[in-house]
């Protein structure tokens, strides 16, 4: 049963019949739980998706946990973002305009999973609304080491590859090819498989693509800042007159403590100018590597692209000499036996239906292990660009957060 198109049935299972609500789901009463070590916000989700209003108590590590199911099951669909961690929160800010902005997050995460034709059915969203259990059990507590940022990216990339080698070769493992009783059934089912898996790599080469924009418009970003701050630099004074200035208040025991204040106020200012372009300087080295380093991913992505492209050519090929041979056992049995010159027409289809079957034992004997070797060659070079992947989107979502917090800092201290 396709996701695309999940049953009344199944509809009725998880809600006991009834229509699904359309009603709005509410995230609210944020609380702060425990102590100031170890201690985590909760928050009350309200909802009437299922039909009576229930009311669940969830944590951040919950949302985190029903983010990284959601991708996993439906990797053709995509999955609204949640919040992101923060790790300075205040066990007295529940009011405070940063946890009141996660809870609209939540909200808006919820409901655009709601609204969304197939998730809204999917089993992860109703044992998330409505599993009294969901932030103690087993289940959560395994998924609570899935809240980085790396985690559900490398684990979609590695799944991608055990895909193809599984389409392909018919198991987990390249060197156990199936063997010649597989059946035209299983050939087109895995015709079908290629063809899905192509969608979707197409689907994750272009999401790469938008990645690497990101990472471009960031370095930008940090470019621009550097020469802002490389104006400001300017715009504080002459250098050189500065420094004569400072010198010369040092030296005249009559200079006023307006003007020292003055000449050190410029040296702070310089230092600090200084300072946050060589950071966005080193960010931008950063950016620019990580950029690189997605641009050979993308390679490699359409290097595979290319691969299940001629896996499904492969198939493709074998079953047009198995309708070769069908039509041409089609002539023969409507040839009449009598007749020299029919039975030397029938000889020849004959044998051609031979050879036909000949090259077809070949293709079945090739095909796969052909097939799973150039995977075998294109996964080699891509497994040391996965990481690089999963680098380049945990840069971007975050963890350059110090280097700007410090350039804001600063330049704040400048203004100031």
């Amino acid at each position: 049963m396709s996701r695309s198109s999940i049953s009344n049935h199944e509809e009725e299972k998880h809600t006991g019949g009834a229509k699904l609500s359309e009603e709005e789901i509410t995230v609210e009463n944020p609380q702060w739980m425990g102590g100031t070590a170890g201690g985590y916000r909760t928050f009350e989700v309200n909802s009437k998706l299922y039909g009576e209003n229930q009311k669940v108590i969830r944590r951040y590590s919950n949302f985190v946990a029903l983010w990284n199911k959601l991708v996993t099951a439906y990797p053709e669909c995509v999955i609204p973002i949640i919040p992101e961690k923060s790790y300075t929160e205040k066990i007295t800010n529940n009011e405070s305009e940063d946890t009141q902005k996660r809870m609209r997050g939540f909200k808006r995460f919820l409901n655009t999973i709601k609204d969304h034709p197939v998730l809204r059915e999917s089993e992860e969203l109703r044992k998330f609304l409505l599993d009294t259990d969901y932030a103690t059990s087993k289940s959560q507590t395994e998924n609570e080491n899935l809240e980085e940022d790396t985690s559900t990216v490398s684990k979609i990339v590695y799944s991608w590859w055990d895909t193809i080698k599984t389409t392909v070769t018919g198991s987990k493992s390249s060197s156990e090819p199936r063997g010649q009783e597989q059946t035209d059934f299983d050939y087109q089912s895995d015709l079908q498989k290629c063809q899905n898996l192509l969608d979707f790599v197409t689907r994750l080469h272009s999401n790469s693509i938008s990645l690497q924009q990101l990472l471009n418009d960031e370095y930008e970003n940090t470019r621009n800042i550097g020469t802002v701050m490389g104006n400001l630099q300017s715009s504080i004074g002459e250098l050189e007159g500065i420094n004569q200035k400072e010198s010369a208040s040092k030296d005249d025991p009559n200079s006023s403590e307006e003007e020292k204040s003055m000449d050190v106020g410029s040296s702070y200012a310089r230092s600090t100018t200084t300072d946050v372009l060589q950071e966005s300087t080193n960010s931008m080295d950063q950016e620019n590597k990580n950029d690189k380093d997605l641009s050979k991913v993308i390679i490699s992505m359409e290097e595979g692209i290319d691969i299940i492209r001629s896996a499904i050519s492969a198939i493709e090929r074998r079953n047009s000499y198995k309708k070769a041979i069908e039509n041409l056992n089609d002539d023969i049995s409507t040839l009449n036996s009598s007749g020299e010159e029919k039975n030397r027409e029938k000889e020849q289809k004959t044998k051609k239906v031979d050879q036909i079957k000949t090259d077809l034992i070949k293709i079945d004997q090739n095909l796969r292990d052909e097939i799973s070797q150039r995977i075998e060659t294109i996964e080699r070079k891509t497994q040391g660009y996965i990481s690089k992947l999963v680098k380049a989107r945990k840069t971007h979502l975050g963890i350059q957060k110090s280097k700007w917090a410090s350039i804001s800092n600063k330049y704040s201290s400048i203004k100031a």
